[in-house]
């Protein structure tokens, strides 16, 4: 199988973590849009500050929010501010 980049968010903040949830990065509409990401679509988060990578899948948040939460397990893997 081979994996080929098909959109990319830089420099996303982490604006919330919730141990709370079932899996999932929470995301604003509007970002996942502009690079081309859909609801569901599994995607690889690689936190700058710890130095973790996870994959798991996009939920949409709140239209112009500005969020990225991490949910579930993932929310372990960071912090606000990251």
């Amino acid at each position: 199988m081979r994996k080929i980049v098909a959109g990319k968010l830089h420099g996303l903040y982490v604006t919330d973590a919730n141990i709370d949830y079932h899996g999932s990065v929470t995301l604003d509409p509007a970002h996942c849009e502009a690079a081309g990401i859909l609801p569901m679509e599994f995607v690889e988060i690689w936190n700058k500050n710890s130095g973790a990578r996870i994959t798991t899948y996009v939920i949409f948040g709140e239209r112009g929010s500005g969020c990225c939460v991490l949910n579930g397990a993932a929310a372990r893997t960071c912090q606000p501010g990251d």
